[in-house]
C-alpha cells in the first residue's frame, strides 16, 4: 500500500512540474503578444514651413495674416509659445509679428513649432529675410550682417563699402580674411549660438551672436533667414483611392514637364505637355498646352512643403479642387 502510494504521488508530482512549465511558457508567449501588439505606429510627418506675419487674438483663438496675403488662418500654440510676448507691463498686446517654423494642421491651420523672432513692429514683414540663412544686427546698431551659408556680408556705419567674406564655416563658426583693393585688411570671426537675445526695441529673437572685425567685438541679435532651396525635379503622384484619377507630374531638369492623368475609366492616359519654374515664397507654377497658343495654355500653382511635397492651389480645370497633394515616386 505504501508503494502504491509512493507511486501515485511521484506521478502526481511529474504532472504538477509539467503543468507549471507549461502554464510559464503560456505567460511568456502571452506576454510577447502584449508587447507586439502595444507598438506605437509611426505618424505621418506633418508638413512644416517657414512663416512670417501678424498674429491677434480673435474668439479665444490666434489668427494668423501671412506676410503679402490677406487670408487669415487659425495659428494653434500647444506650448504657449507666444503666450509671454502678448502680455507686456500688465498690458495685453492686441497683435504680435512673428517668423516661426510652423506644421500643416487641418485644411488650412497651422501648429507652432519654433519661434525665432517677436516684434511689436508689423513693418517688419518688409525685412529681407528670403535667401539668408541669418541676419544679424549689434546691439549698439552699428554693424549688421548678412549670412548665407559660406557667405558673411558686413555693413558698418563707419565703413562706406559692404564687406563681403567668402568665409570658412564650421558648424554655427565662421571666419574670414578680406583685403580691399585700396589695400586696407579686414579679419572677421562669428559665432552665433540658441541663446535668446532681446534689442533695444524690445524685438526678441531665438538666437544671438559675437562678431569680432579687426579686434572689436560686437554682441548681436539673430533672426533666421528663409533659405532658397533648389527644389529636386523627378515624378510626383497622388495617392490612389477608389474614386479618383491617378495623376503623374513628371518635372525634368531642363525645366519641361510632363502631367499624366489617368481617369481608370477604360480611356486611353491623357498626356499634358508643358513647363515648370519656381515661384518666390516655395511655389511652383506648372504652365501646360501648346506654348504658341496662350488661350489654349492652363497654368497651375503648387505650394513646396518640406521641399519635396506639392499641394495644389486653388482650382485648376484640369485637376480639380485646391488641396490635391502629390508626393515623390520612390
Amino acid at each position: 500500500m505504501i508503494e502504491c502510494l509512493s507511486r501515485i504521488n511521484s506521478k502526481f508530482q511529474n504532472c504538477l512540474n509539467k503543468f507549471l512549465v507549461l502554464f510559464a511558457v503560456i505567460f511568456l508567449l502571452q506576454g510577447c503578444l502584449y508587447i507586439n501588439n502595444t507598438v506605437v505606429e509611426e505618424k505621418e510627418v506633418a508638413f512644416s514651413k517657414f512663416l512670417r506675419g501678424t498674429v491677434y487674438l480673435e474668439n479665444q483663438q490666434l489668427k494668423l495674416r501671412a506676410c503679402g496675403s490677406s487670408a487669415i488662418s487659425t495659428l494653434k500654440d500647444p506650448q504657449q509659445y507666444l503666450r509671454k510676448h502678448f502680455s507686456v507691463a500688465g498690458e495685453y498686446l492686441p497683435s504680435l509679428y512673428i517668423e516661426a517654423n510652423a506644421s500643416a494642421a487641418d485644411a488650412i491651420d497651422w501648429q507652432l513649432d519654433t519661434l525665432y523672432f517677436v516684434s511689436q513692429r508689423p513693418q517688419q514683414c518688409g525685412a529681407k529675410l528670403r535667401g539668408l540663412d541669418y541676419l544679424l544686427e549689434s546691439l549698439d546698431g552699428s554693424l549688421q550682417a548678412q549670412v548665407s551659408d559660406r557667405q558673411v556680408i558686413i555693413s558698418k556705419q563707419d565703413i562706406y563699402t559692404q564687406l563681403n567674406f567668402s568665409s570658412q564655416r564650421k558648424d554655427n563658426n565662421w571666419k574670414g580674411d578680406l583685403q580691399l583693393p585700396q589695400g586696407r585688411r579686414f579679419v572677421m570671426s562669428l559665432t552665433i549660438d540658441d541663446k535668446p537675445c532681446t534689442d533695444n526695441n524690445q524685438q526678441w529673437y531665438s538666437a544671438s551672436a559675437q562678431v569680432r572685425l579687426n579686434g572689436q567685438s560686437y554682441l548681436a541679435c539673430v533672426r533666421k533667414g528663409d533659405p532658397i532651396k533648389q527644389f529636386a525635379s523627378g515624378s510626383y503622384s497622388n495617392v490612389l483611392s477608389q474614386d479618383s484619377a491617378f495623376i503623374v507630374l513628371d518635372l525634368e531638369q531642363d525645366n519641361s514637364a510632363k502631367l499624366i492623368i489617368d481617369f481608370r475609366n477604360g480611356h486611353p492616359l491623357e498626356i499634358n505637355p508643358g513647363q515648370w519654374k519656381m515661384l518666390s515664397n516655395a511655389v511652383l507654377e506648372l504652365t501646360v498646352g501648346d506654348q504658341a497658343d496662350s488661350d489654349g495654355q492652363s497654368v497651375m500653382l503648387f505650394q513646396v512643403f518640406n521641399n519635396k511635397e506639392l499641394r495644389l492651389k486653388g482650382f485648376s480645370e484640369i485637376l480639380g479642387n485646391t488641396g490635391l497633394k502629390l508626393l515623390p515616386v520612390k
